[in-house]
């Protein structure tokens, strides 16, 4: 038997081998009608969007209000939706102040929405005190803060004992 002989032999069983493997992966596949049936105890049930809070943790973000996981199970999807492999978690923007118009305020709330303020009125926990200039007197969680439009421009400081 020559090289060329050995050569075609062993090619033509490496290719019986593979055309056999291919028909027994054909067949499993034609036999098994739902392939994800056996994993009905790792079933989620009816998904529910994450609640996304300010100030809350990545963790507590990633997880669906309703679960049907086992805990060890629950953690390691925590873990993998925590780690934004599959993509940035939204999270709303830090309150700020966006404008100034008049006696008009345009602030961005905790929440990420903005509001149109006076002086007195109040959403979403915060509570637009006084309009200076630049700045803005709010009351946010009980505390007094200030946020400003313009670090360097103008005007003085609203807070009071300042």
């Amino acid at each position: 038997m020559t090289v060329s002989d050995r050569a075609t032999l062993y090619l033509r069983i490496t290719c019986l081998v593979l055309a056999g493997v291919l028909t027994i992966q054909i067949l499993q596949l034609v036999r098994s009608t739902d392939p994800l049936s056996e994993a009905d105890s790792l079933s989620m049930g009816t998904w529910t969007e994450p609640e996304v809070s300010a100030g809350s943790s990545t963790q507590s973000q990633a997880s669906p209000k309703a679960s049907a996981l086992p805990a060890a199970v629950q953690s390691r999807v925590d873990h993998v939706v925590g780690s934004e492999v599959f993509g940035a978690i939204p999270k709303p923007l830090p309150m700020a102040l966006l404008g100034i118009g008049g006696e008009n305020a345009f602030i961005r709330t905790p929440s990420g929405q903005s509001k149109v303020m006076r002086a007195g009125e109040e959403a979403e926990g915060v509570k637009l005190l006084q309009i200076g200039t630049n700045r803005v007197l709010i009351e946010h969680e009980g505390k007094a803060q200030e946020l400003i439009l313009y670090p360097d421009l103008g005007g003085g400081t609203l807070l009071p004992g300042n």
